[in-house]
């Protein structure tokens, strides 16, 4: 099963597979031969898309940006506004909006999305999306959240989120917003004012600063002001649309332009189009995209495959479906069913595989004090106190101060590791060191050690 990430329609240009498909063409397309819309080239689309839609041999429209084809007939969902009152409602409005909408669009199947709003219900219970409201570092608007909750449900199943018409990475980033002041203390740039970021080059957490303004040297761990970049060494503001983003200043980049445009090879930034080509259109060619969430296959941009259907390397499943070695779609392994590297367990399970065997049993994740083979066994929060290849309990991860084998570098809690000395069996958990501390290792570090000298790390909250 491939592993999809939390914000997949935020964080990536959505484009899904809706009921749709191409018809048998027709010589005449009419009402007595074709039960769905006839197309301009007098072909009967049977089934419809957002793109062309109608029945009973009536002439295909469009549907409005938002709506999809449901029996023939344009239909946008009905939105229930979520509550949204707190950060805890708008964990589960969330994820529930973007599994619904990826159900509705074809790219989970019900079984999958059901099962992945489960998950994410248990997860937001304890999950605390921003560490930051908890001590007014961040404040949350009521009003944001529900809208990005309602422009997720509404979402056309071919929408580019990126345009300027949908934009939905900008509406659902503006939930929470920075409230740390000038010299406050901060953990990221999100904790402060607008106008300001934190640097935690030399601390963590940092101090929250003036932003480095247009024009004025940048260097690593700074930030330019909001719309601007780092660019050949200086903050240059990002490019809007229909302006030259040809390279300056002696660089060999292009610059970057505006959210909903893109550099184009004449140098020019160029507005996104709202939506990607729906399914049954053609693809590959230039300006012929299905998107992120659809698949070209054929020059033609085809739903994912759902369960028993024919899939290949080419030819993708539904997301919450893998390819079998018989090249069909299945859904991963429930307890007791067999598993392997191209046969997986569902996600609340474990391939559970013998010594010297390639497949195994799927079995139930371990919980505290429960036998185990390994950390990954164990549900999250716990570790396995086996020593490596040998039989173990899942246990609570270890607090700082509290004493750790070195021979487990997972046993000490979130942001923690084990500080120990060369040669040692056992050490004391410690926080992560911050950039610019020594070190002989990258597990001491929030990013890496670098020559002795931790770099590339992100401050992070130790006590969500």
């Amino acid at each position: 099963m491939r592993t999809h990430l939390l914000t997949f329609f935020v964080a990536f240009s959505f484009v899904g597979a809706v009921a749709a498909s191409c018809g048998t063409p027709s010589a005449t397309c009419s009402a007595t031969s074709c039960t769905g819309c006839c197309d301009a080239s007098g072909q009967c689309q049977s089934a419809g898309t957002a793109l062309a839609c109608g029945t009973a041999g009536a002439a295909c429209a469009p549907c409005a940006l938002g709506a999809s084809c449901v029996a023939g007939v344009c239909s946008t969902p009905v939105v229930v506004v979520p509550d949204a009152g707190t950060s805890a409602d708008f964990c589960n409005d969330y994820y529930a909006a973007q599994y619904d909408t990826a159900e509705r669009c074809g790219i989970f199947s019900a079984a999958g999305a059901a099962e992945a709003r489960a998950n994410y219900l248990k997860q937001c219970a304890s999950f605390v999306m921003w560490p930051g409201l908890k001590d007014g570092r961040q404040t949350y608007s009521a009003a944001n959240a529900a809208s990005c909750i309602s422009a997720i449900r509404t979402l056309a199943c071919n929408a580019n989120t990126n345009s300027t018409a949908v934009n939905l990475s900008e509406r659902c980033n503006s939930v929470v917003a920075g409230a740390v002041p000038l010299n406050g203390s901060c953990f990221g740039n999100e904790d402060c004012a607008t106008g300001l970021q934190c640097l935690t080059t030399s601390a963590c957490p940092g101090t929250c600063a003036p932003r480095i303004a247009n024009g004025q040297t940048v260097i690593s761990g700074q930030s330019c002001l909001e719309n601007s970049e780092p660019y050949n060494g200086m903050c240059t503001p990002i490019v809007a649309i229909g302006q030259s983003c040809a390279p300056t200043g002696g660089a060999t980049s292009q610059r970057s332009c505006v959210i909903g445009a893109s550099c184009s090879a004449a140098d020019l930034c160029v507005a996104e189009p709202a939506t990607f080509q729906d399914i049954g259109q053609p693809c590959g060619a230039t300006g012929q995209a299905c998107g992120t969430l659809a698949q070209c296959v054929g020059g033609v941009c085809t739903k994912y495959v759902v369960v028993g259907g024919a899939c290949s390397s080419t030819v993708a499943c539904q997301y919450d479906l893998h390819c079998t070695a018989a090249n069909t779609c299945a859904r991963a392994g429930v307890a007791g069913a067999t598993c392997d590297n191209t046969n997986p367990c569902a996600s609340n399970l474990f391939c559970n595989v013998a010594t010297g065997q390639t497949a195994g049993t799927c079995a139930a994740i371990r919980t505290v004090d429960q036998s185990c083979g390994s950390s990954g066994q164990c549900t999250d929060g716990l570790y396995c106190t086996g020593a490596p290849m040998t039989p173990g309990v899942c246990k609570a991860k270890l607090a700082a101060g509290a004493a750790c084998p070195t021979d487990h570098f997972d046993a000490c809690g979130t942001n923690l590791y084990c500080n120990a000395g060369l040669g040692a069996t056992t050490g004391v958990c410690a926080m992560l060191k911050a950039n610019d501390a020594t070190c002989t290792s990258g597990n001491e570090c929030q990013g890496y050690c670098n020559n002795g000298t931790c770099t590339g790390g992100y401050c992070s909250d130790p006590t969500p």
